[in-house]
């Protein structure tokens, strides 16, 4: 039962990426959204093995909580890389970019 739902949305998710990166222009680095849908797939593989191999009702309630605990925390880290680091970059990159450039020497 279990093990088959989350084979499926294994296989889903891994759908889902291939047909947005197939939507969307081909770059030659890895964006801030990749890296959060392979960390989404990886939870979901871990989760998959979780569901495979733990048969205590006990390890499986600790395995519960620590697959909530590392999706909030997924959540979190992407909130801040998302919301706080990448537009603090971007003004640094910004102020930096502003600083007067010499005049040429034909100009003067």
């Amino acid at each position: 039962g279990r093990l088959e739902y989350m084979g499926a949305i294994v296989l889903t998710s891994t759908a889902y990426k291939m047909s947005v990166a197939s939507s969307i222009p081909a770059i030659a680095y890895v964006t801030l959204l990749d890296r959060y849908v392979l960390a989404c797939i990886m939870i979901c593989i871990l989760l998959v093995f979780e569901a495979a191999f733990v048969r205590d009702p006990f390890a499986d309630s600790v395995a519960l909580f620590v697959s909530i605990a590392l999706f909030v925390a997924l959540q979190v880290a992407f909130c801040y890389t998302a919301y706080i680091a990448v537009p603090r970059r971007a003004e640094e990159r910004r102020r930096t970019e502003r600083t007067p450039r010499p005049k040429p020497a034909w100009r003067e």
